[in-house]
């Protein structure tokens, strides 16, 4: 049974901070090192470079054994515990942009967390956030607006693998298939316009690996663990913000 583990901690000294974690028993470590805000006006000349990887690759073969069966996909233990650990870790993130958005607003923070709550928009969530933190710290928002970039690429990036469906490539090892969720209305769509001695055009077919659900799940740690230290700091601008 495959297994996931993610554990992330702070080294003393030239603020680096440490991720590491697995999935299947392969291990997994990062060193995300200082990098230079590229703001004028950042509240510091520390921020945290979160490395981006490669994303899954179009499936090339011609005519690939696939099982695309529901049973098959649910049974298979690498696929299964990576796409729960990239959604899990997703879910950790976007909790952890929710605990900001409250710290930012702390006297009214359970209405600002409730309507932000319901918000179904990346973009928009995002949009609420900067605008929030301006009002505490225009600096601090320009700042945090570059690492709210990468939080809407993870965004991305988990959507797609949530609303596609999944296939297991037979004749290999860990490699699974998968197509868009509106693939076989498309590819219905287009047999029927089409004469029927022509065959059915074939949906764009993607594969993922063991690594692709490794690098996702590990780089909204990565996010993660950043937004936990911009809270941290975020008393001290509330601080110089408002009178006493």
């Amino acid at each position: 049974m495959a297994q996931y583990a993610w554990r992330a901690m702070m080294i003393t000294g030239p603020r680096q901070i440490l991720v590491q974690g697995g999935i299947d028993g392969v291990q997994v470590s990062r060193s995300i090192s200082p990098l230079r805000s590229r703001s004028t006006h950042s509240p510091s000349s520390h921020s945290i470079r979160i490395i981006r990887c490669a994303m899954p690759q179009p499936l090339r073969r011609q005519d690939p054994p696939i099982d695309w069966s529901t049973e098959a996909v649910a049974n298979h233990p690498v696929l299964s515990s990576g796409v729960g650990a990239c959604i899990t870790s997703f879910a950790s993130l976007e909790a952890t942009l929710g605990v900001m958005l409250a710290m930012i607003r702390w006297e009214e923070a359970p209405t600002a967390v409730e309507r932000w709550r319901k918000m179904t928009s990346t973009k928009r969530k995002v949009e609420v956030i900067l605008t929030e933190t301006a009002l505490t710290n225009e600096g601090f928002a320009q700042w945090l607006s570059i690492e709210l970039d990468k939080y809407e690429q993870l965004a991305t990036r988990r959507a797609k693998l949530a609303h596609g469906f999944f296939g297991i490539i037979t004749d290999r090892h860990n490699e699974f298939a998968w197509r868009t969720g509106g693939s076989a209305a498309q590819r219905m769509a287009k047999g029927l316009s089409m004469p029927t001695f022509k065959p059915e055009p074939i949906p764009k077919t993607w594969k993922y690996t063991p690594q692709d659900f490794r690098d996702l799940a590990q780089e909204c740690a990565d996010a993660a663990e950043l937004i936990g230290e911009l809270i941290k700091m975020l008393p001290m601008y509330h601080a110089f913000s408002k009178p006493l």
